[in-house]
């Protein structure tokens, strides 16, 4: 998916999303399509590290900003602070050091996409 349809999915969801809900943090998350083609649209935390994988050896490919962001799957990995599982988004900016990840992809934990539920009820698993 090109940078430019995955900015203008992001900023402007389908109306036929087939689930919408608050959290607790004021953040409403959508999930658009169903099946493969289900995309979830949530609010992360600012500052949000982005890393290269979800299990095995990490590295930083960049950070997400604050904001509303589109997350293709999710994934079992390794543990952090808030369990053991990550989505695949893509980053907002890549720090002098962090290498990118896969063009501009990686995978973010959990606990930085301010959802109600993880993983997110209907959102298929990336390896499934």
């Amino acid at each position: 998916m090109s940078a430019l349809l995955l900015c203008a999915a992001i900023t402007a969801p389908s109306a036929t999303a087939a689930s919408t809900v608050s959290t607790p943090h004021q953040s409403t998350c959508s999930l658009v399509g169903s099946g493969d083609d289900a995309m979830l649209y949530c609010d992360t935390r600012g500052g949000a590290e982005v890393l290269d994988a979800y299990q095995g050896t990490q590295q930083l490919a960049g950070t997400m900003r604050e904001g509303l962001h589109a997350f293709p799957c999710w994934e079992v990995g390794n543990q952090h602070e808030g369990g053991d599982i990550w989505y695949l988004g893509r980053l907002d900016d890549r720090p002098e050091g962090s290498n990118g990840g896969a063009l501009g992809w990686g995978y973010v934990t959990s606990t930085d996409v301010l959802a109600p539920a993880h993983p997110f009820p209907g959102l298929r698993r990336c390896s499934g």
